[in-house]
């Protein structure tokens, strides 16, 4: 059989910007090594308490890609 892992986001805490929880679910990955991993969005939530005080310092297109080149 197939070994599927799906999450979706956003992932994020309303804490913080820094991903922590996309950070755990990679290392579940890692650890489980599934065949799939499907991840859907949003990664970020255009409502969290930080983006709406302006606390991004980008666009959320670059957010997603530093997210993604880490």
């Amino acid at each position: 059989g197939v070994n599927l892992i799906v999450a979706a986001g956003p992932f994020t805490t309303t804490d913080d910007l820094s991903f922590q929880p996309l950070d755990d679910l990679l290392e579940l990955c890692a650890r489980k090594q599934p065949d799939v991993v499907l991840l859907t969005g949003p990664w970020l939530d255009v409502d969290h308490p930080l983006i709406k005080t302006g606390a991004l310092p980008c666009t959320f297109e670059t957010a997603f890609q530093q997210v993604v080149q880490r």
